[in-house]
């Protein structure tokens, strides 16, 4: 991976693994580190943030889905030496239905090679233009606004011999120009993976996530959440993989909190604990059995209180060098409204080095509560995709019952949602995205999402109709100089129930330091 901007780097032999922070203190510490020292007060040693993105990858602006904690945005570039490409990893299969199964763990991309640590620093300026700030219909009148944004971020990359991870921090200071006397905002952000293996067998992986934001696409990409209005996000996981024998076992445990109109006293908190524990052997040569149990503690709303337990079980086949095939089930309880699901699957996947991948699964759900009457419907999880030589085209698509309080991947996106009391719905979601390298210096992408939600009369109110959101972007990437990078983006977003539309236009300038 090529990377630009001007940095120094040595080696430093600080400790491994002991980085984690509460969200807000390392929000204010990276985000405010000056150029030259470290947040810790030593040298420089080493290079840039990822707040401005590469020319071939999307921009992280509001219009886009949050990062995934595992996979930090990737700095503007430098003319350091590239870092070499990762190996190839087979496709995963597709989790369980209602399962909350920790993500993969990405080692950090574009650590210089025999870096310990390095520090990325970068300064974004960005201006956004909205045609309907507030989201309303033509009949309540649009309001246009223009939002100039500041934001100072930050990036550690940690590769010790035991321990790798990142850690990113953004402080974004806003001015909008149509709402009043609260015209200036902050919106810091806090994105955190870290691993720390203690021998070949055992190891331990920390995440966290965190987002004071008013934009409902960040806080939610399936469009349920509608208006805008500040919130408070964060979702914290930690899982161990230990080998026992022949045995794999994972025993995770994930935080999610979600506080909505933070700015008004009627504001709303969902909660959610799940702990977790799976175990895999192989039988033979070709083939693995998986189980798991998750016991959950939701609180959708104040005094309320669900309790929940996650079955599931899976048996896959090694069909040659390339593709697996099997089937799985799950079973899901909730004491509130004594909700129950089960789901049975099918799922496959196959993947060649040369850049094609596939992972999906195909099956059906039934769902019965004490306040609405049982239903079914097929359930699917898939995505494709295809890497060339100066880009990479995926598809996903996705449909099952979403117990929303507890929050979660939404298909394999390997986004780490909050939960948001929206009660049970039923979700189809279909994504597309496009990246291709015009020039060397110059990228470019499209990406497109569809996403209807039903309810199911499940904490909300059953109805015929479904709330439908669609969204598309596009937009390119140009490093104007070693340290500079120029972004430009247009989205459109339509929701329905009422109609309502809105484009916009966004500008980025970011400089590394």
């Amino acid at each position: 991976m090529s990377r630009r901007g001007s940095s120094r780097r040595i080696d430093v032999k600080c400790g491994e693994g002991r980085l984690l922070l509460p969200a807000l203190l390392f929000a204010a510490i990276l985000g405010f580190a000056p150029a030259g020292l470290t947040p810790f007060g030593h040298p420089l040693a080493w290079a840039q943030t990822p707040a401005g993105p590469s020319p071939s990858e999307t921009p992280q602006s509001r219009d886009s889905t949050p990062s995934s904690p595992q996979q930090p945005s990737p700095p503007p570039g430098s003319q350091q030496p590239s870092a070499a490409t990762p190996p190839w990893t087979p496709p995963v299969a597709p989790p369980p239905s209602q399962s909350h199964v920790p993500g993969l763990f990405a080692p950090p991309i574009g650590i210089a090679p025999g870096a310990t640590f390095e520090y990325h620093s970068t300064l974004t300026l960005t201006e956004e233009y909205t045609d309907n700030f507030n989201l309303t219909t033509s009949a309540q009148g649009k309001q246009s606004n223009f939002r100039t944004t500041l934001s100072p971020s930050s990036t550690i990359l940690i590769n010790t011999a035991k321990t790798q991870g990142s850690v990113t921090a953004s402080s974004g200071f806003s001015y909008d120009s149509s709402t009043g006397p609260s015209d200036f905002n902050a919106f810091p952000s806090l994105s955190a993976a870290i691993r720390h293996t203690f021998n070949p067998r055992l190891s331990l992986t920390v995440t966290d996530s965190f987002n004071l934001d008013d934009d409902p696409t960040v806080a939610d990409s399936t469009g349920l959440r509608q208006q805008r209005e500040t919130f408070i996000t964060n979702t914290f996981g930690a899982s161990v993989d230990w080998l026992i024998d022949l045995l794999q076992t994972q025993y995770y445990y994930r935080n999610s909190l979600f506080i909505s109109n933070t700015d008004s006293s009627s504001n709303t908190t969902t909660t959610s604990q799940i702990f977790g524990v799976s175990a895999s052997t192989r039988i033979g040569a070709l083939d693995t059995v998986r189980v798991g149990y998750e016991y959950s503690i939701s609180a959708p709303q104040q005094d309320v209180t669900s309790y929940g337990n996650l079955f599931t079980a899976s048996v896959s086949h090694q069909l040659g060098t390339y593709a697996t095939a099997g089937v799985q089930g799950s079973y899901s309880m909730q004491t509130l409204d004594d909700l129950k699901i089960w789901n049975g699957s099918v799922f496959g996947t196959y993947g060649l080095p040369t850049g094609f991948s596939f992972s999906g699964s195909v099956g059906y759900s039934v769902l019965n509560s004490d306040v609405a009457s049982n239903e079914g419907g097929f359930s699917g999880n898939g995505y494709a995709s295809y890497a060339h030589a100066r880009g990479v085209i995926s598809l996903g698509i996705f449909q099952d019952y979403r117990t929303t309080y507890q929050g979660g991947q939404i298909g394999q996106s390997s986004v780490d949602q909050s939960g948001q009391n929206f009660g049970v719905v039923q979700t189809l979601g279909i994504t597309g995205n496009f990246t291709y390298q015009l020039t060397p210096f110059i990228g470019s992408f499209i990406n497109a999402a569809y996403t209807q939600n039903k309810n199911t009369g499940i904490g909300n109110t059953k109805s015929n109709t479904s709330q439908d959101y669609f969204t598309a972007n596009a937009g390119i990437n140009w490093p104007l100089l070693r340290w500079l990078n120029l972004s430009l983006q247009y989205t459109r977003n339509q929701y329905n129930q009422p109609y309502r539309s809105e484009n916009r236009g966004l500008l980025s300038l970011s400089a590394s330091f």
